[in-house]
């Protein structure tokens, strides 16, 4: 077996944004970085929020200096150049553009083993625009290349297997959650449900979600507008930023509904551990597109029960201990929300302790840490067999 300190690892990504997919690279990143891999990420664009969280102790960030998205020929010389000079054993890319690139250069690589890293399942592309077509196109026709595929759903490998991507080498290792930041702390919500709830208010139900179409804000707010007038008084927050002017056809549409002040637009946060606590029930209505959904976990280890809707993995995060739906209905979404609220605060409280005893058991990072690396072993273990 090859020794772990010797075992080179380069994560490939656009940046380090805040979003799902970077969060989990920067865990894993830091926690192979604990395990004794010698790991580093390489950037398109620098200056991502999410830096600042890898351990400059153990892992180093590169950037490529990708200009613009019509930056490719000298953007594509400028990455083998750096790769080339990080010499990776393990070349592992995340989301799709990264995925290509990475393919494309992995010829010039030969001691590299490539790993591609899938988090979406059924995306509907015609909600974006051409780019995520043609590179979509771009990973089927390049995906014999790759020497493991790692979908972080048992539904994103299903979708790019019909999709013709070899099933052979696509595998799974679901997301892991960081159970000692995200942990119940109902102090730590206090004063932003001081802040978000109305004196007469009971209740607050969050939706974590950038505002983007596979989120389905339509009907969340559909199901928002029915409680309200069946006199349940409940306040509604969603969390996550987007571009301006899709936000501001969903706040239009919220006052279309009657929703008011009602429904709170709180933009991106940092402080996610104070949102979870903060609210009584935490919801995911997206109608497509979703894996492994991050905000569900990390509300799960902070002992909230969550509503989602039947998509991606959301059915296998949360088990028993929450409520899966149908998409895209806003009547059976707000049964699903009236009905959890109306449990007694002990229901919904022991509702919360079996979703962290959930995670703790089967999302931990650690255990997304050990398979990872077993995986990395693995692969260095069998090209450096074929090359003696």
């Amino acid at each position: 077996m090859t020794d772990r300190r010797s075992i080179r690892v380069v994560y490939l990504t656009g940046s380090l944004a805040v979003g799902g997919a970077e969060t989990q690279l920067v865990a894993l990143a830091n926690g192979l970085s604990e395990a004794e891999f010698d790991a580093s990420v390489v950037v398109f664009y620098p200056d991502g929020e999410l830096e600042a969280q890898l351990d400059p102790r153990g892992v180093q960030v590169f950037c490529a200096r990708k200009s613009n998205r019509w930056d490719v020929g000298g953007f594509i010389l400028r990455l083998y150049r750096l790769l080339r000079h990080l010499q990776p054993d393990v070349l592992h890319s995340y989301l799709g553009p990264s995925n290509v690139f990475a393919a494309v250069l992995s010829r010039l690589l030969p001691s590299a083993s490539l790993v591609w890293s899938i988090r979406a399942s059924d995306m509907d592309l015609n909600c974006y625009d051409w780019s995520w077509r043609v590179t979509f196109a771009a990973e089927r026709a390049l995906s014999k290349l790759p020497n493991e595929i790692v979908a972080n759903s048992k539904a994103g490998r299903a979708h790019v297997v019909r999709h013709g991507f070899p099933a052979h080498r696509v595998s799974v290792i679901a997301n892991g959650i960081d159970t000692a930041k995200f942990r119940p702390a109902p102090q730590l919500g206090s004063n932003l449900r001081d802040m978000w709830m109305g004196a007469d208010d009971q209740y607050l139900v969050g939706l974590p979600a950038r505002l983007d179409p596979m989120k389905d804000h339509t009907t969340f707010m559909r199901a928002a507008a029915q409680l309200r007038s069946q006199g349940l008084k409940v306040r509604f927050v969603c969390i996550g930023g987007g571009e301006e002017q899709y936000r501001a056809g969903l706040e239009a549409e919220a006052a279309e509904l009657g929703l008011g002040d009602a429904l709170i637009w709180a933009g991106m946060r940092s402080d996610m551990v104070d949102v979870y606590n903060a609210v009584d029930l935490i919801t995911l209505s997206s109608a497509f597109g979703e894996g492994f959904p991050n905000v569900i976990g990390e509300a799960m280890a902070c002992g909230v029960s969550c509503v989602v809707t039947d998509v991606g993995d959301a059915a296998d995060v949360i088990g028993d201990t929450g409520v899966v739906v149908q998409r895209r209905n806003p009547e059976v979404l707000a049964n699903a929300l009236r009905t959890q609220l109306l449990k007694s605060p002990a229901q919904r409280a022991a509702l919360g302790d079996q979703a962290r005893k959930r995670i703790e058991s089967e999302f931990t990072i650690e255990r997304m840490v050990g398979q990872t690396a077993s995986l990395y072993a693995a692969l260095v273990d069998s090209r450096r067999c074929k090359r003696s």
